[in-house]
């Protein structure tokens, strides 16, 4: 099953497989995902990446842009947004083919930054694959 499994850029096709996949993963929420996958699709120049297994959609590595800035200078940012594996593709290394592709896809200058806040489980698996999280929020 893994050879057959693409990983490729999201495109704007692919909105409604993606709420349906959503809607999958997390059935508590199902019904809530498609008009956020639409506008996060449809406002985004990079929408992020997904895991295709015959042309069937099984997992999501998504972003949106988000609008940072220092002082006037505008960062290219993008905010991380329901990144998830159908309970059928797990543990196969899927999200971690998908975050690799995502960053390689999505870093070009070295100037662009990631957006993402992350629950404490989430960010211990980031941190050790060598993401850096930059404490400059405060809870609210």
């Amino acid at each position: 099953m893994e050879d057959s499994i693409v990983i490729r850029d999201i495109s704007p096709n692919d909105k409604l497989e993606l709420a349906s996949l959503y809607d999958k993963v997390w059935p508590e929420n199902a019904g809530c995902f498609l008009h956020k996958t639409i506008w996060a699709i449809d406002t985004s120049e990079y929408s992020g990446v997904c895991a295709v297994d015959n042309d069937r959609i099984v997992g999501s590595r998504a972003c949106f842009r988000a609008n940072i800035y220092i002082g006037d200078k505008k960062i290219k940012s993008v905010q991380l947004r329901d990144s998830c594996v159908d309970k059928d593709y797990r543990r196969l290394g899927l999200f971690t083919r998908m975050n690799k592709v995502f960053l390689s896809s999505y870093f070009k200058t070295k100037d662009e930054l990631i957006y993402n806040i992350s629950v404490d489980a989430s960010r211990k698996a980031y941190e050790k694959i060598g993401w850096v999280y930059i404490n400059t929020l405060s809870n609210l």
